[in-house]
């Protein structure tokens, strides 16, 4: 599947894929940010109503993302929104889909706030399976122990970067 559709307060949006070398730097640069994300959807109740796991990642991704340099954060956002649509809703707009940054790196909607960009920006980073990527240890192989350490001795990826 290369796009995700999903919506935000009533909006609907496409998530795009990003490219392996720049999943690679968003895992590096928001390593902490992206550990905490794959735990809560790991650990999510199954009765837990959306608006309220929409305030978890809210808290657990700006939490993890102050201890990231301005530049980087700024980086990664505009990379991780450059691969958003938003459905057209008619009017000055008309249908079709547009992209949520604006030449120039400014949003291009209005209505799109804080609370809608935390979102939007969950659904690149699931879309694009950086949270699987985090939430893979030892105890999650199906293998068997032999995994937990592999051929080589050498442990799981996540005990070896840990």
């Amino acid at each position: 599947m290369k796009e995700r559709e999903f919506s935000v307060d009533g909006q609907t949006y496409r998530a795009g894929r990003i490219s392996t070398f720049d999943q690679l730097n968003v895992a590096s640069q928001w390593r902490e940010a992206l550990m905490g994300l794959a735990m809560a959807k790991k650990n999510r109740p199954a009765g837990m109503a959306d608006e309220a796991y929409r305030e978890t990642v809210a808290i657990v991704l700006t939490g993890a993302l102050a201890r990231v340099e301005t530049r980087q954060r700024e980086e990664v956002t505009q990379l991780l929104a450059s691969v958003v649509r938003r459905r057209g809703q008619g009017g000055k707009t008309g249908a079709g889909w547009f992209q949520v940054v604006a030449p120039g790196g400014a949003m291009a909607f209005d209505d799109l706030r804080l609370p809608q960009l935390v979102s939007i920006l969950y659904e690149v980073l699931d879309h694009n399976g950086l949270l699987d990527f985090f939430s893979v240890g030892p105890s999650a192989s199906e293998e068997g122990p032999e995994t937990e350490t592999g051929d080589a001795g050498q442990g799981s990826p996540v005990a070896r970067i840990g």
